[in-house]
């Protein structure tokens, strides 16, 4: 198959376990730090769970598989999303996931500056 060809087929890239587990293990590490309690979510693309910390604390609203997680973020490799990461239970959710994501799979989309509490 031509690069042309393959770059307008329908397969995708996805993380594998063994990555999904080096990032959930890097934002324990990273809430171990920073003395905080956080459960950590690796899905692939289509949202299928890799790996999760703290089962127990697994919810979903409904029937729409919606994980009401903070600190989402797609991982992204090569311009690719390869998979999302959910951590949540802290006040450091997204710094836990973007340091995790980028000492396992490299650099990631910047996160969205901090807003000041609107009054």
């Amino acid at each position: 198959m031509s690069p042309e060809a393959a770059k307008k087929t329908l397969i995708r890239n996805e993380v594998n376990a063994d990555t999904a587990e080096k990032i959930t293990q890097a934002c324990v590490n990273f809430a171990k730090q920073h003395n905080i309690a956080v459960s950590v979510f690796v899905v692939n693309p289509t949202g299928q769970i890799m790996v999760s910390g703290n089962l127990a604390l697994q919810m979903r609203w409904g029937n729409i598989g919606v994980f009401p997680t903070s600190g989402g973020l797609p991982i992204m490799a090569d311009g690719q999303m390869i998979g999302a990461i959910g951590v949540g239970g802290s006040n450091m959710d997204e710094q836990c996931a973007d340091e995790a994501l980028t000492s396992v799979v490299g650099p990631q989309p910047p996160l969205a500056p901090n807003q000041p509490p609107q009054k």
